[in-house]
């Protein structure tokens, strides 16, 4: 039984490994302006681990630097519901207002 908690462990922290490795090479594909292959990544990250929420956002982004704002919205809104890293969704929603230049709707 002790085997089976240590496998578990160590799985869970070589998935949580690859999956920063992942979205790390995401950031790369963005600088290098490789847009398309980065959504293809993040949705398969996000397909893979559906609470990851770093990884909505800059989908999110992608979307949003591509003027697909009803895209970039739902993903933001999606990524709300992640458990992890979740906050970082609410700052692509802030751009969005920001675009349509709505400021106060995230004031109140």
């Amino acid at each position: 039984m002790n085997n089976l908690k240590i496998l578990s462990v160590a799985l869970f922290a070589s998935t949580s490994v690859l999956q920063a490795q992942d979205i790390n090479e995401v950031k790369k594909q963005i600088d290098a302006e490789q847009f398309q292959k980065a959504k293809t990544s993040l949705k398969s990250i996000i397909k893979s681990n559906p609470s990851e929420g770093k990884a909505f956002f800059l989908l999110g982004n992608i979307y949003l630097n591509q003027s697909v704002i009803d895209s970039a919205s739902i993903t933001y809104n999606e990524g709300l519901k992640t458990k992890n890293e979740a906050h970082f969704n609410y700052i692509g929603l802030g751009q969005i207002d920001l675009e349509k230049k709505d400021v106060a709707k995230r004031n109140s």
